[in-house]
C-alpha cells in the first residue's frame, strides 16, 4: 500500500470514527448495557510480516576523485507472538442481534532481527542484532453480529469487522553501537472475527495493519562527497503486519440465556 492510499484509508476512517461516536445506545435490555467486563477479550495471536534493510555507500578518491560506489541488502520474512487486551461501547444497536460498537484495546509485541551489516563505516563491518518492543492502541468502529451484540449465550456465532487507526509507540535497539530509538506513529488497520459460545466466548481473529514503519535510518559523511570522501547510509523498514490471533471473553459467563 503506497503513501497515497495509506494516507487516504486513514482520512476515511478517522472520519468514521468521528462521525459514529454521537450515536446513542438504543440497547432493549438490561443485560446490553451491564458490566464493562462483559464486554472484555484478552488474547494470543501470532504476528507475521516482511521487512528490508539497504546499505549505501558511495567513496571518493582523493587523489583520482573517482566515486564509486555500491547497494547491498536483504529482505526477509518474520513471525513474532504477542498478547492483546480489548473492551467495547455499543454506539447503536441495528436490532437484537447486531450492533455498531466503538471499540479499543492494547496489542504488545516483541520481535528479533537477525540483521546484516550495520556499520556506516566502509572500512569495517558489524553483524548486528535488533530488537523491539511495540505497544499499538487500536481505536475503531466495528459491526458485530452475534451473541458479542446480543450478550446471549443462545447465540453461538458471532460474526465481527471493523476497521479504525492504530497509534504505537515502539522502542527498539541495535545491539552492536547501543543504537536506540522510540518511536510514535499512527496507522490504519481493518479486522474480520468469527466467535463461538463454548463454556465462554472464544474468538479467532485476523487483523491488518497497513503501511510501513522505518525502524533506522541512519547516515554518516556527505552524500555529495565535497566536505568528505565516503558517504554510507543504512535503512532498516518493516512493511504491513498481519496477525491471526485467539481471544477469549472471560466474563462471558454473565451473559444471559434466553
Amino acid at each position: 500500500m503506497n503513501k497515497k492510499s495509506t494516507s487516504l484509508l486513514k482520512a476515511v476512517l478517522f472520519g468514521t470514527v468521528i462521525a459514529s461516536v454521537p450515536l446513542k445506545s438504543n440497547a432493549q435490555d438490561a443485560v446490553r448495557n451491564g458490566s464493562i467486563w462483559n464486554r472484555l477479550e484478552i488474547g494470543y495471536g501470532e504476528t507475521f510480516s516482511n521487512a528490508s534493510e539497504t546499505n549505501y555507500v558511495r567513496i571518493k578518491d582523493p587523489v583520482t576523485n573517482v566515486i564509486t560506489g555500491s547497494t547491498t541488502g536483504q529482505s526477509f520474512s518474520y513471525r513474532t507472538g504477542g498478547g492483546y487486551a480489548a473492551v467495547y461501547f455499543p454506539l447503536t444497536y441495528i436490532n437484537m442481534h447486531s450492533a455498531l460498537v466503538l471499540n479499543t484495546g492494547i496489542n504488545f509485541t516483541m520481535s528479533k532481527w537477525d540483521l546484516g551489516n550495520t556499520s556506516l563505516n566502509p572500512d569495517a563491518m558489524v553483524v548486528n542484532t535488533a530488537k523491539e518492543m511495540y505497544f499499538g492502541v487500536p481505536i475503531g468502529v466495528d459491526y458485530v453480529f452475534g451473541g458479542e451484540a446480543s450478550f446471549n449465550r443462545e447465540d453461538r456465532v458471532t460474526l465481527r469487522g471493523g476497521a479504525g487507526l492504530q497509534p504505537y509507540m515502539s522502542m527498539d535497539k541495535l545491539e552492536q553501537g547501543d543504537v536506540s530509538n522510540t518511536k510514535f506513529g499512527v496507522k490504519p488497520y481493518i479486522k474480520a472475527e468469527i466467535g463461538f459460545f463454548l463454556g465462554f466466548e472464544w474468538k479467532i481473529r485476523g487483523v491488518m495493519v497497513a503501511g510501513s514503519r522505518t525502524l533506522y535510518d541512519m547516515k554518516a559523511g556527505d552524500l555529495s562527497l565535497n566536505n568528505t570522501n565516503y558517504y554510507a547510509s543504512y535503512n532498516f523498514t518493516v512493511r504491513p503486519t498481519y496477525t491471526i490471533g485467539l481471544s477469549v471473553f472471560p466474563f462471558s459467563f454473565g451473559w444471559g440465556k434466553e
